[in-house]
This record gives structure tokens, C-alpha cells and sequence, in this order.
């Protein structure tokens, strides 16, 4: 988007491209910064969850070693 934002008559070389450019970028440009706002801080809450995750894992696991079972079959704590 900011390659459209920026560009100019110069860049374009083309008036009815660079109105192409224009058009495009407003119409876009609310809907864009309405994407940007919905997926602020989604990567940090992304990466608490495998955090989270993790952790339960290690619980899971902890708890597994823990366990022990004799020859009989029956499980001992």
C-alpha cells in the first residue's frame, strides 16, 4: 500500500494510472487500518497460548513420570 501512496505522476508515468493509484488506495486505506486494529497484539497472544500449551504439557508429563507400576500391573503413586 505504501508503494501505491507514494507513487507520482513521475513514478507512474501515467495519468490514468497514477488515478488508478488513487482510487485504489482510498478505498482500501479504511479498510486496511480496520485489519491492521483487529490484528494488533494477535501474534503476542498467538505465542501465549503455546506458551500456555506448553506448560500444560510439562504438567501432563511431569505427572506421567510419577507414576510407577509394579510387576502385578496395578499403578502405585
Amino acid at each position: 500500500m505504501a508503494e501505491l501512496k507514494n507513487i507520482g505522476p513521475k513514478g507512474s508515468g501515467s495519468d490514468a494510472l497514477e488515478e488508478a493509484c488513487d482510487d485504489f488506495q482510498g478505498k482500501w486505506e479504511y479498510g486496511i487500518k480496520l485489519i491492521a486494529d483487529a490484528t494488533t497484539g494477535l501474534t503476542e497472544k498467538v505465542a501465549e497460548s503455546g506458551r500456555l500449551f506448553q506448560h500444560q504439557e510439562d504438567e501432563i508429563a511431569a505427572l506421567l513420570r510419577s507414576v510407577q507400576v509394579d510387576p502385578t500391573g496395578q499403578a502405585e503413586q
